[in-house]
């Protein structure tokens, strides 16, 4: 089943905050909407489809399911984020993920989230099957990159 983006190009690119120069890391995506995300990308965006040890991306688009151990990926992303950078984590609206899952709920995922550093502060709908929430570095946790500090 293809899902059908409601939001087109540039304006998808301004709403998940994407600008020029910034790296931007698109994990676990739809193999369609990694070809139409990188389509849609800003001059000199670094963009990837998966993170090496040593990437500090700027802003993770990252499609969760099942499989995935919340706590964990967002420990390990939380570490490498710049600290003003954002993760957007694509979930299915809640219809959708009860009726055909992957069973990923917005309270399994705050649970999973907020003990890692990141705060939730934004959602954006992507389609009519699912949408993405925006976690970003606590403001006082925001001074020092995790991988600088002592």
């Amino acid at each position: 089943m293809q899902r059908i983006t409601t939001l087109r190009g540039q304006e998808l690119v301004k709403k998940l905050g994407i600008k020029p120069g910034q790296s931007v890391a698109v994990l676990n995506a739809p193999p369609f909407m990694k070809g139409i995300l990188g389509t849609m990308m800003p001059p000199d965006v670094h963009f990837q489809t998966d993170l090496a040890d040593a990437d500090r991306p700027d802003v993770v688009l990252f499609w969760l399911d099942d499989s995935i151990d919340l706590a964990s990926a967002f420990a390990d992303l939380r570490q490498r984020l710049q600290p003003d950078g954002a993760v957007w984590a694509v979930i299915p609206k809640k219809p959708v993920a009860d009726h055909l899952g992957p069973k990923v709920y917005f309270a399994d995922l705050l649970a999973a989230v907020l003990p890692t550093g990141l705060v939730d502060n934004k959602t954006l709908t992507l389609s009519d099957e699912e949408y993405a929430i925006r976690f970003v570095v606590r403001k006082e946790l925001r001074r020092v990159a995790p991988w600088e500090s002592s």
